[in-house]
Parts: structure tokens; sequence; C-alpha cells
């Protein structure tokens, strides 16, 4: 014997948790939804603290002539607080530093910075994120 699935089971957010009612009902489950109250709306997003430090591969990559570097920043990891000094630099094949990004401190969270390398030629070069113990190295390609 096959069990018809429950004709009403309740109502979440203003919508019918049982479509069986719909196909049964539908007038009587466009009402019934209409009449039910939205608790609550949440308009703004929540900020999420990631939970480590990383340090993303720039996009796009290869590129010409800007690129997107992201990075994360945890809280209260390594001693640190919710703010730490963050050094974000570029350094050519040689390993001279050519351009800093970011040199202070910020709060945990998230970033993306653009890094516009119209005035280098193409080549290989290297990205660095150092904050607290945190260091990180990555290659990107710019290509003309």
């Amino acid at each position: 014997m096959v069990q018809s699935p429950a004709r009403y089971a309740g109502v979440t957010e203003g919508v019918l948790n049982n479509w069986w009612h719909y196909v049964v009902d539908y007038e009587g489950a466009v009402a019934l939804a209409k009449a039910t109250p939205v608790v609550s709306v949440n308009d703004q997003p929540q900020a999420v603290v990631p939970k480590s430090f990383a340090l993303e591969q720039n996009f796009p990559n290869p590129f010409n002539p800007t690129t997107a570097i992201s990075y994360h920043l945890p809280a209260g990891q390594a001693g640190l607080s919710a703010f730490s000094f963050v050094s974000l630099k570029i350094f050519d094949v040689l390993g001279r530093e050519i351009a800093t990004l970011v040199s202070e401190r910020q709060k945990a969270g998230s970033y993306r910075v653009l890094w516009d390398a119209s005035s280098f030629p193409s080549g290989v070069y290297f990205y660095r994120l150092q904050s607290g113990g945190f260091a990180e190295t990555k290659k990107m390609i710019l290509i003309r």
C-alpha cells in the first residue's frame, strides 16, 4: 500500500512546506501562504570573519595590465587581535621589491587589492603577503 504525502505540514517563511497542498487546493494554499506573517527579513549580509590566513591566486592570471589579489585575515589566531599589521608586496623575478600594495594595520576580514602593472614589462612576478607569523608568496604572469 502506497501512503499519500501529508495533506498539510505547515508554512515556513510564507511558503507551504508541503507541495501536495498546492496540488490539491491551490487557491487555499496561496491564501494560507499570504496570510502567514513574515517574522523577519535580513537585508544585510552578515560579515564572515575568516578562520585562517589565506592568500588567493591573482585573477586574471596571466594578466594585462591589471590584476586582483585577494587575501583573508583571521582574528584571534597566533596571538593576533582583531587588527594586525599587513604587508603585501610585489617582487620581480630577481627578488627586487618593485611595488608595495599594502603596508598598514588591518581588521580581520577579506580584502581585494588591484595592481596596475601598466608601467612594468612583461614577465613573471611574485606577490608576498605577511601578517603576524603568516607569510605566503605566489607567482603571477604579466603578458603584453
